[in-house]
């Protein structure tokens, strides 16, 4: 790919790029892989123990001696609910199974902002780096995502994800557009 050529059209008067890389198939295989494995785990776990918590409610409504006691009454409805609990969280969590390919595939830090495109080239996300009010990751072991704080926004992030060097990244980004440190009280 042609970097000039790809990130051209998308760039305004008097700007430039100063970095771009694009995400690491095997990166993103892996975690996608991670994800779907602990997904997995918890729908099972949540599945069975729906299933137990359904049984339970059989033998304290239905399987009874005859005779109504205090547990019964109390534990019936906890079993239903917790059931029914466990139930919608196992069919949520096999449904996230079939995980949505995420929207961005190439970034960059520009002179005057971030840019996240498509695989297809379009604009995804941007945040002028004025805005950048700080940049962290989603793990301090192993770190998978690099979310980038907007200033006055709190709910919406910029992310950086599936690039093989995110301590490298985030590194540019606070070296292109210095990050105001906030003084301790």
């Amino acid at each position: 790919m042609n970097e000039d050529s790809f990130w051209q059209p998308h760039l305004k008067p008097g700007e430039h790029i100063v970095w771009t890389e694009s995400f690491s198939p095997a990166v993103r295989k892996a975690e996608r892989a991670r994800i779907r494995r602990s997904t997995a785990f918890f729908a099972v776990v949540s599945g069975g123990l729906a299933v137990l918590a359904g049984y339970r409610f059989y033998e304290a409504v239905f399987a009874g001696t005859g005779q109504a006691n205090l547990t019964s009454a109390v534990a019936a409805p906890l079993f239903f609910v917790f059931g029914i609990a466990l139930a919608i969280l196992s069919f949520f969590l096999f449904r996230k199974l079939n995980l949505a390919p995420p929207g961005a595939d190439h970034y960059a830090i520009t002179s005057r902002r971030l840019l996240a495109l498509s695989g297809a080239g379009a604009i995804f996300d941007e945040m002028p780096g004025a805005d950048i009010a700080g940049v962290i990751f989603d793990s301090d072991r192993k770190p998978t995502e690099l979310h980038v704080l907007r200033r006055n926004s709190e709910d919406k992030l910029f992310f950086i994800e599936h690039l093989p060097d995110l301590r490298a990244v985030k590194a540019r980004i606070q070296q292109q557009f210095p990050i105001a440190e906030e003084a301790a009280p």
